[in-house]
């Protein structure tokens, strides 16, 4: 496993937000591995004011690739979400065609209104296996066909 600091953290989320992201034939299970992102809980932990800095980074990187599936001249529609990996200890992002419903996950999904909730995982982490349900933030990108 990759290992970062707060200050990487940071680096790669706003690297990640000039990506955007990748479509394929609407395959999401493809779609989803192909645009899946992810950062690493910093081995140095986190100082009070980074829960807000990485919500408002990874909130920027999210409507970066919005705007960028907005672009590509497909019409389809389209999901940015974003969730903590317990398992993993990592804040992880990803895109799919679809709607929320599209998301490829086997567990149900509590979707959340506020990035800050995700991050807050994150930030703290709390690794939340054995739940019956996974939080997750989402930005949907509407289709125009």
């Amino acid at each position: 496993m990759d290992v970062m600091d707060r200050a990487e953290v940071l680096e790669r989320i706003d690297e990640v937000a000039g990506f955007g992201v990748w479509r394929g034939d609407a395959n999401v299970h493809e779609e989803a591995i192909e645009n899946l992102e992810y950062f690493v809980r910093p081995a140095d932990g986190f100082r009070d004011g980074d829960a807000v800095r990485i919500a408002a980074a990874l909130s920027r990187a999210m409507d970066e690739w919005v705007a960028d599936a907005r672009s590509d001249g497909s019409g389809r529609p389209g999901v940015v979400y974003a969730w903590f990996d317990g398992q993993a200890g990592q804040l992880r992002m990803s895109f799919v065609s679809g709607d929320r419903g599209a998301i490829p996950f086997r567990i149900r999904l509590r979707f959340v209104s506020r990035i800050e909730e995700i991050v807050a995982e994150y930030v703290a982490g709390e690794d939340p296996v054995g739940a019956a349900e996974l939080n997750i933030f989402a930005q949907e990108v509407p289709g125009t066909a």
